[in-house]
């Protein structure tokens, strides 16, 4: 607003006239709006529009580039029209928060090069230009520019939005409410409303789907027989498409400080159970890889696909029909390792693509590697190697190889929540951000913002309250807790589990084996409920030597048939060394292409006799007696079992039907431990859905106490651990040297639907007690609590809330603000020292620092979550020009333990013409 002034009158009917004296104005356009009144009601408003000239005025700024560095300079060029030496031009640079950057005042010339410099906090920056005569301003323009290098950070946790912004009034204040509710990232297709609202973006920049069985078509047109895909991912067309499509989306948006991409929602090899592709250039990849993988040995190639080939020319993949006509593999089970390596290829190409434009992307997907099978192609660790970024839906296996086999710095998420049906209640939304950092996620993926009956947000722009429960969660941990968890190491206890890719095809081979994806989650699931942890082990690290007793005391093999020599070799090894080997179905009777051994690598592990040829399915109830070193009596739930397993050497506690069951053997200084039935159905009575609390914790109770007792066995010892045992309560730890954190989290008891129709009470506490396997300095951090030296904590667990304590080897007394100078101008630095004070040296630890102005109001801008190691940190504010004089504070408080100082400092008035 340039004017306002009020008048009294006396009104009348018919046409009156009401005249205000306007000042000066600079050159431009404006509107006049008139309001009349009486008694502070509106009676009428009109508004009309007003154009003020001048000849002499500013005809045009250019800026030197599209983008600048947050830092500046800030270059261009401002074109006069009519200037002299009577005149001035003044510029002013404003980040989006209304920060005065930088000005400065320049002599008026025709053509007036400039060349700012300061230090931005937002994306979007303003660079305004006043033409004066004296103290009047004749003309003033604009222009709005982003910086293209003001990264998200990558140490600390993000929160991200699916939503659009249309070309309209509602979107502004959308990205406003966004932010002010601690949204940092919009996803989805850009819009410069997402850095007018101080959001970062991220790009969804293409899909890669079989456009021929993709569920979103109203039609799936893919026929039988037809064993390309659509499109085919080795074609070099297609890729050339790809290359142009990512191009584009990356210069598009890295003006405005992108780093972070994904290449599609819900992506997917092929939907269905498709045996893709044998397109001519899939074969001939087929051909490269096939020689890489049997060193350039093409009579070892023969021996296994059972073939004369000549020349490498002749080699090709075969169906899963036509293997199983013939019983020989190999080409079967390569081809479909094959599509693994080109799907995460895809995947690869795409990110050197972006990175051409964007040197430090990460790029990966979201929503998808779900179902663990033959056809997806999904190879965990072959795809982690190909992306840095992964939104996973959160299954118990599959988030948690995802995790696993990330590289450091990886943008990984669990899964969408929000606006489902069964999420629209304040318990999912305090439950479910917390297991997902607990469980090693620093990303919250919101689905979605506004819209639809799914939205997060009301029509009126305001969050639903069911929302606001989880952004007050999720703020919570942006306020130093996730970056906290992000710096130490999410430990395991001692307990690798192996994921073989290689054995997931055995399966789909295998009649009568149960599903890969029930074993593994089932597995990674039964852990989880013993409030235990484990390792995912890739196939890759197995080879590798990454099987070891310092880090491990039991290894798990779930359905892996699957095994090389080396893999074979690396397990012996660790058994010799004194680690116990636990496996359920019939481990390791072939090698890696899928071909039978005439006799498993590891039957004397397990002092069995396996028939690598013939899986003869059982199917009972495991019954178990005492015997030698398994305690356990009793029966287990009714599972599948090999009925021509014999034993040879081994010790069998049990039987499946007539089958011998859990055969115990020793093996160097460790032992082999072989089930003979599946732990899938773990998996399908954890996720049964019914109106009871926990569905299916009751039936699977004797399972969890065999399991328990067989890990006892193998020298297992959980270093956390809550009592009484509760329903579906998980136990995480992080560890820093000597600095550990623990979190506890349980469940909700009922399926999230029944929360949001309110057919169920919110879940009730449970006194409960945390226990620690060694005394420590307790604190609660959520609470910023001293809780003394212990090891254990009285508590009350309720379903659905988090508790997370920090165990430290010293007590923090104080923690001590520093700061020079006391005093400063506008626009200069405030350099501070932040030192956490405790009885021994402290190790790593976050502060979260905020700072108030003279009003008593903090300036977000100004927060931050500072790492300090060995408790000690610096740091310096940069004020703005234009923040007001008067006393501030900075604050800060220590995550861990809640201990907090502060200093107040004050800003004078800058020296009048200074910059």
């Amino acid at each position: 607003m340039r004017h306002s002034a009020e008048q009294k009158l006396k009104l009348s009917a018919g046409p009156q006239a009401a005249r205000f004296k306007l000042p000066a104005l600079a050159a431009g356009d404006y509107f006049a709006d008139l309001w009349v009144l009486r008694q502070g009601q509106t009676l009428g408003w009109g508004s009309a529009a007003l154009r003020v000239t001048s000849p002499r005025n500013i005809a045009a700024i250019t800026l030197a580039r599209e983008s600048f560095s947050r830092r500046g300079p800030i270059e261009g060029t401002v074109r006069l029209q009519q200037p002299g030496a009577d005149l001035t031009l003044q510029l002013a640079w404003r980040d989006n928060y209304g920060r005065l950057v930088a000005q400065q005042t320049l002599s008026a010339t025709e053509e007036v090069p400039f060349r700012l410099r300061g230090e931005t906090l937002s994306i979007i920056q303003t660079l305004s230009a006043e033409l004066r005569s004296g103290d009047r301003v004749l003309d003033r323009k604009q222009v709005r520019f982003p910086v293209h290098d003001l990264y998200a950070p990558r140490d600390d946790v993000q929160f991200i939005m699916w939503t659009g912004f249309g070309n309209d009034y509602v979107s502004p204040v959308m990205a406003r409410e966004w932010a002010r509710w601690g949204i940092d990232t919009q996803y989805t297709h850009f819009s410069e409303w997402a850095p007018w609202g101080n959001l970062w973006h991220l790009p969804y920049a293409t899909r890669f789907v079989d456009k021929k069985t993709d569920w979103y078509q109203a039609k799936r047109t893919r026929e039988k027989g037809n064993l390309v895909r659509d499109p085919c991912l080795t074609d070099p067309k297609y890729r050339q498409s790809v290359d142009e499509l990512l191009t584009g989306v990356a210069q598009r948006t890295a003006p405005y400080s992108t780093r972070d991409f994904t290449l599609g929602d819900e992506n997917h090899f092929v939907a269905g159970n498709w045996d893709l592709c044998f397109s001519p250039t899939c074969n001939a990849d087929f051909r490269e890889f096939a020689k890489r993988d049997y060193g350039g040995d093409l009579a070892a190639l023969n021996r296994e696909y059972g073939t004369n080939y000549q020349s490498w020319e002749e080699v090709k993949p075969a169906t899963l029909e036509e293997v199983r006509e013939t019983g020989r593999y190999a080409a079967w089970v390569d081809h479909r390792r094959h599509m693994e390596s080109v799907w995460a290829g895809i995947h690869d190409f795409s990110r050197s693509v972006i990175r051409r434009t964007v040197p430090e992307a990460r790029v990966g997907y979201e929503g998808s590697d779900v179902y663990v099978g033959s056809f997806r192609a999904n190879d965990y660790w072959k795809l982690d190697r190909a992306m840095d970024l992964n939104n996973v839906y959160y299954r118990d296996f599959n988030f948690s190889a995802v995790r696993d086999f990330a590289a450091p710095g990886t943008l990984l998420g669990g899964g969408w929540f929000g606006g489902y049906y069964g999420n629209r209640n304040e318990q999912h939304m305090r439950w479910f951000p917390w297991m997902l950092l607990f469980k090693g996620s620093n990303s919250f993926w919101v689905w979605m913002g506004y819209g639809s009956a799914g939205s997060v947000m009301a029509f009126d722009c305001s969050m639903y309250p069911f929302f606001r429960a989880a952004c007050e969660e999720i703020g919570e941990m942006k306020a130093g807790i996730g970056k906290l968890l992000m710096h130490a190491q999410r430990g395991h206890d001692g307990i690798a589990l192996l994921y073989s890719p290689s054995s997931v095809h055995m399966a789909t081979l295998t009649k009568g084996f149960p599903k890969m994806q029930d074993t593994l989650n089932g597995a990674a699931r039964l852990l989880h409920d013993l409030a235990l942890e484990c390792r995912i082990l890739s196939y890759a690290e197995l080879e590798q030597g990454k099987l070891t007793r310092d880090e491990f005391s039991a290894l798990l093999l779930a359905g892996n048939q699957a095994l090389s020599r080396r893999e074979a070799q690396a397990i012996l090894d660790f058994a010799q060394a004194g680690g116990t080997v636990i496996a359920d179905l019939r481990p390791g009777v072939a090698n890696q292409h899928g071909t039978a051994y005439e006799r498993s690598p590891l039957d004397a592990l397990f002092g069995v006799k396996q028939n690598p040829r013939e899986f003869q399915p059982v199917l009972g109830a495991p019954t178990i007696k005492p015997s030698g070193s398994v305690s356990f009596a009793g029966a287990l739930p009714e599972a599948t079992a090999d009925g021509s397993l014999a034993t040879d050497g081994g010790r069998a506690a049990g039987t499946v039907d007539e089958a011998p069951a859990v055969i115990v053997n020793q093996y160097g200084k460790g032992r082999g431990i072989l089930l003979n039935f599946s732990l899938a159905p773990y998996a399908v009575a954890a996720a049964s859905k019914s109106k009871e609390d926990f569905a299916g914790w009751q039936e699977t109770a004797t399972t969890r106490e065999f399991v328990s007792k067989l890990l006892t066995l193998a020298g297992v010892k959980p270093r956390a651990w809550v009592e009484p045992t509760l329903p579906r309560c998980d136990v995480a730890r992080f560890r820093h040297g000597k600095l550990e954190y623990v979190g506890v989290i349980q469940a909700l008891p009922r399926p999230g639907d029944q929360y949001t129709s309110r057919e169920v009470e919110p879940p009730s506490p449970t006194a409960a007690t945390v226990r620690f396997a060694q005394a420590a300095e307790v604190y609660d951090v959520r609470a910023h609590k001293d809780l003394g030296r212990s090891d254990r904590v009285k508590t009350r667990i309720t379903p659905g809330r988090a508790q997370l304590y920090a165990l430290l080897p010293y007590r923090a007394t104080s923690l001590d603000v520093t700061a020079a100078p006391r005093s400063l101008p506008q626009g200069a630095e405030l350099s501070y020292k932040l030192t956490l004070r405790a009885d021994k040296q402290p190790g790593r630890h976050v502060f979260r620092v905020t700072v108030a102005g003279p009003d008593g109001q903090e300036r977000n801008w100004y927060s931050r979550n500072a790492l300090a190691e060995n408790g000690e940190c610096s740091g310096v504010l940069k004020l703005a020009l234009n923040d007001p004089v008067g006393q501030w504070k900075l604050k800060a408080h220590d995550v861990a333990t809640g201990v907090a100082g502060e200093l107040a400092f004050q800003v004078t008035a800058r020296p009048k013409g200074g910059r």
